[in-house]
């Protein structure tokens, strides 16, 4: 477990509980993120007791301390991922809905080239990509239409 989040959270006058710890935990198996239904699914499978609302909740709070980020990949989806200092952008399957990460210095050169245009001085920035992946062109070609 992420001493910064226990640090953050005790500095915010909040324990860490155990859905909390929970949550946590299961977030920080992933490379990329999670909606919060995968996450409730994996704690389930895992044996843990916290509810769906209780998963909404813990999410909602990490958002609200900065220790994760809520990401929208349109059409309703939200999915959720630690702010572990690394930095990498989306690539989401517009059939299937999964999600690769990438980074590219081209994008964090083109980023700190509009700020030099435009004066601002950048806070942050997202990338998604949005495409089919492998297994989805492959349904669409052999001709069925399904997602995989």
């Amino acid at each position: 477990m992420d001493a910064t989040i226990d640090a953050r959270l005790r500095r915010a006058g909040l324990k860490l509980s155990a859905p909390r710890r929970a949550v946590v935990e299961a977030m920080e198996h992933e490379d990329c993120c999670l909606d919060a239904n995968e996450i409730f699914l994996r704690l389930r499978g895992a044996g843990q007791k916290t509810g769906l609302t209780s998963v909404y909740r813990v999410l909602d709070l990490l958002q609200s301390l900065g220790l994760a980020a809520k990401i929208d990949f349109g059409a309703g989806t939200y999915k959720y991922e630690l702010m572990k200092g690394g930095h990498h952008h989306h690539v989401v399957c517009s059939d299937c809905g999964s999600v690769g990460v990438f980074d590219d210095p081209a994008i964090e050169l083109a980023v700190q080239h509009a700020a030099e245009q435009t004066g601002f001085a950048i806070d942050s920035h997202r990338v998604e990509l949005f495409g089919r992946c492998g297994a989805c062109q492959g349904a669409r070609a052999a001709g069925n239409g399904e997602r995989p």
